[in-house]
């Protein structure tokens, strides 16, 4: 899975100048903290807040 890039839209009306980014919102307004991937040795990892990694599980 490559979180990379974001996904973006645009307005057909207003073209790139009504831009913006698929992220995530939960049901009560709130947009949850980035996801926590540690590595298999525990001394390092990375935060990622790319939508494609929320499942719902833990918030």
């Amino acid at each position: 899975m490559s979180v990379e890039t974001d996904e973006t839209w645009t307005s057909d009306e207003y073209g790139r100048s009504h831009e913006g980014r698929v992220g995530v919102l939960l049901d009560d307004g709130t947009v949850p903290k980035p996801v926590f991937f540690d590595s298999a040795s525990g001394s390092w990892g990375w935060e990622v807040s790319h939508w494609s990694v929320y499942d719902g599980a833990g918030t």
